[in-house]
């Protein structure tokens, strides 16, 4: 951290979610090599939330190396923490094993290692709430027997509130020209079939935000790539935008190596989209239908399908008043259910811990 990673933007936004919501939050994260800017400005969030960034080293067992940091930062300041929110099995295990409560939240199924982890974890009264991302990931834990908590909540992704203020929502009746992708290049993000798409509908012009110009084969006249760029600098291209795109393949990869997430998965994007007010255009998982509803908040399209994408397309240039009923459905949606704000109530709601609020 700072880092253009999913992780690491819904860390820091969950984070500064809480101090929102009146909470004194310390948030600790590994340090990245080079910093840039600062923290506050890089994700555009609020100057409360209190950030230790811890070196790691880039070697096998940098996980324990993180989590004995963090460890030795409880103990240091076990008196005055309510709380221990986190993504991590490993710090999860050793904060309740010094006496703190935890709340563990999930983002995929465990690995052998980190199943054993959840074993011991799930004997301590101490953790008190397991966070799923997706009802489909909450199944697949259940159907497989994952060790879980008492007591379990799914909790969804979510965007910012203030990206809504950000991004104004698009005069009714615009023009459909204009086409958006944020995100990364890895393999099944769909960044082969926008490009198929381009070729064949050049009337429209395509704006790809993030990874890297040559992890792309060859490009149109009418695609341009805008590189990574802190989510402090996103708002502009969506104030561009007629219509965002979300191509996911049949299997979708991720940084942290997971080879397809597309069962389970809940994309910051999608709720990025949502705020913007533009209508989304997605590929058909089942799991996004647990958010998005097909032809009111969302229009969808087989993944790998690329004459299928062309042809939704198209329909949306003929249909501007439908593009923009449903972008505005979504960011009704995005506002009364899925910013991290509201989000943040929900994952705490409930909880005693100490004599104070709960203060992650």
């Amino acid at each position: 951290m700072p880092g253009v990673r999913a992780s690491s933007v819904a860390a820091v936004n969950q984070a500064d979610a809480f101090v929102t919501s009146g909470h004194s939050v310390q948030l600790t994260a590994k340090r990245a090599s080079a910093t840039g800017s600062s923290i506050t400005h890089y994700y555009m969030i609020g100057d409360g939330l209190r950030i230790l960034r811890l070196p790691v080293p880039a070697t096998r067992g940098r996980e324990f190396a993180y989590t004995a940091q963090v460890v030795s930062h409880l103990l240091m300041h076990h008196g005055a923490v309510d709380l221990v929110y986190s993504r991590h099995p490993f710090t999860a295990l050793a904060a309740v094993a010094i006496g703190l409560p935890v709340v563990l939240e999930l983002h995929n199924p465990p690995t052998n290692a980190v199943r054993r982890v959840l074993e011991r974890l799930v004997e301590s009264d101490r953790l008190l709430r397991m966070i799923f991302i997706s009802e489909a990931l909450h199944r697949l834990w259940r159907d497989r027997r994952y060790p879980v908590s008492k007591e379990v909540q799914v909790e969804p992704s979510a965007a910012p509130a203030r990206l809504v203020a950000q991004v104004p929502v698009p005069a009714q009746g615009r023009e459909v020209r204009n086409a958006l992708y944020v995100g990364s290049f890895y393999r099944g993000r769909g960044i082969d079939l926008i490009l198929d798409v381009a070729s064949a509908t050049p009337e429209m012009t395509f704006r790809l935000v993030g990874g890297r110009r040559d992890t792309a084969p060859s490009t149109p006249p009418n695609v341009a790539f805008h590189g990574q760029v802190p989510p402090s600098a996103v708002a502009q291209h969506y104030r561009w935008s007629d219509v965002v795109l979300m191509p996911y393949g049949r299997n979708v990869e991720t940084a942290q190596g997971h080879n397809d997430t597309s069962a389970w998965m809940s994309p910051l994007k999608l709720f990025e989209y949502m705020a913007t007010g533009r209508p989304i255009l997605a590929s058909d998982h089942p799991v996004l239908h647990e958010v998005l509803t097909d032809g009111d908040t969302a229009f969808f399209a087989p993944p790998d399908d690329p004459a299928a994408w062309i042809a939704a397309l198209k329909s949306l240039m003929e249909s501007p008043e439908s593009a923009w009923h449903v972008g505005r459905n979504a960011r009704q949606r995005l506002t009364e259910r899925h910013t991290w704000e509201l989000r943040a109530e929900r994952c705490l709601a409930g909880l005693q811990c100490g004599a104070n609020r709960a203060s992650p």
